[in-house]
């Protein structure tokens, strides 16, 4: 593994370890074979409303360094209970 990879993974691994520490965690990885997605998610005291909320909050980490495409997915938005 190349010295960035590691470095990612330590700070990956660091970033679980402070998870698991708080009162809840929403944790989404996603990878890609060849031309297919596969994602996994774990939450533990973690609402659905804000794991949306955090889906918003990852876009905008994404945006950052990769600008809006014409697959660009459209905002997510938490369920408004009646």
């Amino acid at each position: 593994m190349e010295k960035k990879e590691e470095k990612i993974i330590e700070e990956l691994n660091k970033k679980i370890e402070e998870a698991q520490e708080a009162d809840g965690f929403f944790i989404t990885i996603s990878h890609k074979i060849q031309d297919k997605l596969h994602h996994y998610q774990a939450q533990i005291n973690f609402k659905p409303d804000d794991c949306v909320l955090s889906l918003n909050e990852v876009e905008k980490l994404v945006r950052k360094t990769a600008p809006r495409t014409a697959l660009s997915i459209v905002k997510f938005r938490p369920r408004s209970f009646k």
